[in-house]
């Protein structure tokens, strides 16, 4: 999956601490890569095809 020749999909996932939460619930960055992967292949399989 791809996006248009010129266009960029850029996803950026990450956490502000609430202060409701515990620290330690906050999640680590190979977790935060990969929601921001989970999101980018969804909104990659939802393009229409040209």
């Amino acid at each position: 999956m791809d996006v248009a020749t010129g266009q960029l999909l850029d996803a950026v996932s990450r956490t502000e601490p609430t202060g409701a939460e515990p620290v330690s619930t906050q999640p680590n960055g190979d977790e935060l890569c990969g929601r921001a992967d989970e999101v980018t292949t969804m909104v990659l399989g939802n393009l229409p095809a040209k």
